[in-house]
């Protein structure tokens, strides 16, 4: 049996195989997160959540710099709030 004939051969199953595999870790990838986004209600990308408290989001800020000016603000919240119950 040869390729030419139409058969496949064992170098094509374990092409097809492992590119089967890669395919699949990143949708593997993309369910796990989007059942991690779920609860949050994420219905746009990028997405940030502090502390599993606050969400925003470029949309939410204004822009993408906005966005990571509010992040940098809420982190620091946060830290100074984690200081406060030591």
């Amino acid at each position: 049996m040869s390729e030419s004939d139409g058969s496949t051969s064992p170098r094509r199953n374990l092409l097809v195989a492992a590119g089967s595999a890669s395919f699949a870790a990143p949708q593997r990838e993309l369910s796990r997160s989007s059942l991690c986004a779920r609860p949050y209600g994420v219905s746009s990308v990028p997405t940030l959540v502090v502390d599993g408290r606050y969400m925003t989001g470029a949309g939410m800020a204004g822009s993408q710099e906005k966005t990571l000016q509010v992040v940098d603000f809420l982190i620091e919240k946060m830290r100074k709030e984690r200081k406060l119950k030591k």
